[in-house]
């Protein structure tokens, strides 16, 4: 008997195994080959200043520059080339990973399709189509959701783990640190003066070396000088120091987008929430109360509801409006919390007619998803370089030459992007800067 439910439990896996690589096979044909979407003008920003050269990928001039991703774009870009599919598909990878972790957390197979439908039918699926580094900021807060599932007193290995990936997410883009630093308090208080060393080694360390360097970096980024050879670099580094330094800082931490952003105020903030992304607003809102209301049920660890309520008094407390799309990176956080706490409620029959359904839906909501009509309506409609596209095209077909035929900045970057390609070309930093910098006849 025992066998026999063993079998049927391995059968079960495996057709779930099927059935979601079938899914995700579908999803990346929709969103990637079903019709040609021509590169954005951020992914041109972050491929091309970002991800194509070691002495920019450091920059944190544009809080765009999610370095950690780009890292991996530009080893992309060094062993595959410039190929704008394989760039956009490193966010899809994220996404794979993201479903195999939530996986590892629920132990089963309903929260993936809950997840993947939720994905598509909110904006979350634009960035997911795009080179951008917010499925990767949601992959480390479902990570470290994981790592805070299995958190053990006396093990500090996945402490130490927590606090390295929370300064990876720190480093990548500041505004994490509306989730971050609530996730750091209350290791503190879990783990307290133990805690302190390790935060030091794994947080501090790590974080004030990478954005000292970024600093030092981005100043001299704002000096807008020709040369780039690391030995010039580092010598007049050496002698504009302060200068530098502060310029660079200024840059890093108070970015125009940060320092010219109005004061918190809650209505704006979930108004502007509701016509970003009703989805993103309603899992927003439900953690909330489902961390309220946990701590009196307590069907899950405290420590979610800690977290997710200091992570909404953080933005009373940082008292700037942020814009609507940082929330692509917790929202997988959030559904993680509201779904342990309401698993707790489902019964047998419950999940397995949930999860029936909710294939049922993804299939129908699959065959007549178009991406291409979704994306041209979307914010990042006005983004898409079609008419850019077709130009750069058109000029590469005659001659494999760069020349500045009075182009506004967008179509100079776009005719490089594809002159790498068209041309088989290597990028070369030196050769992009004269190019973007030159002056229109």
């Amino acid at each position: 008997m025992i066998k026999n439910i063993t079998i049927n439990k391995t059968f079960i896996n495996i057709i779930n195994i099927i059935i979601i690589f079938l899914l995700l096979i579908f999803i990346f044909y929709k969103i990637h080959l079903e019709k040609f979407i021509p590169i954005t003008g951020d992914e041109l920003n972050s491929i091309l200043v970002y991800s194509s050269n070691y002495k920019t990928l450091f920059l944190k001039n544009f809080p765009g520059n999610v370095t950690f991703f780009h890292l991996l774009g530009y080893i992309n870009g060094k062993i595959l080339g410039y190929d704008l599919i394989l760039f956009r598909s490193l966010s899809f990878a994220f996404f794979i990973l993201s479903i195999f972790f939530i996986v590892k957390i629920t132990k089963e197979t309903l929260p993936v399709y809950l997840f993947i439908f939720l994905a598509l039918v909110s904006n979350y699926s634009m960035y997911l189509s795009l080179y951008n580094g917010y499925v990767f900021s949601s992959f480390i807060f479902i990570l470290i959701f994981y790592l805070l599932k299995n958190l053990e007193r006396n093990n500090f290995k996945n402490l130490n783990l927590i606090l390295l990936f929370s300064f990876i997410q720190f480093y990548n883009h500041l505004v994490n640190l509306y989730l971050i630093f609530p996730i750091i308090i209350f290791l503190f208080y879990f783990y307290k003066i133990k805690f302190i060393k390790n935060f030091i080694l794994f947080f501090i360390i790590p974080t004030t070396f990478f954005y000292l360097f970024s600093i030092l970096l981005t100043g001299f980024a704002e000096e807008k000088l020709n040369n780039t050879n690391i030995f010039f670099v580092a010598k007049f580094i050496f002698s504009n120091f302060d200068e530098i330094f502060l310029n660079g800082f200024k840059r890093i931490f108070f970015y125009e987008a940060y320092a010219n952003a109005t004061k918190f105020n809650l209505k704006y903030l979930l108004a502007n929430l509701y016509n970003f992304d009703k989805f993103f607003l309603i899992v927003f809102i439900t953690s909330f109360l489902i961390s309220i209301l946990n701590l009196k049920t307590k069907k899950i660890d405290a420590l979610y509801s800690y977290i997710i309520l200091s992570h909404f008094i953080m933005f009373f407390l940082i008292n700037k409006d942020p814009a609507p799309r940082i929330f692509t990176g917790f929202f997988p956080f959030y559904f993680l919390i509201i779904y342990e706490y309401l698993k707790n409620y489902f019964n047998l029959f419950v999940k397995k007619s949930s999860k029936i359904i909710s294939i049922v839906l993804l299939l129908f909501f699959l065959i007549n998803f178009n991406f291409e009509n979704n994306i041209n309506k979307s914010f990042y409609g006005t983004d898409l370089t079609y008419k850019e596209n077709n130009i750069s095209l058109k000029i590469l077909d005659k001659n494999c030459d760069l020349s500045n035929n009075n182009f506004h900045e967008l179509q100079k970057r776009n005719l490089y992007f594809n002159y790498l390609n068209k041309c088989n070309k290597k990028f070369d930093l030196n050769e992009f800067l004269i190019f973007y910098r030159s002056k229109s006849f």
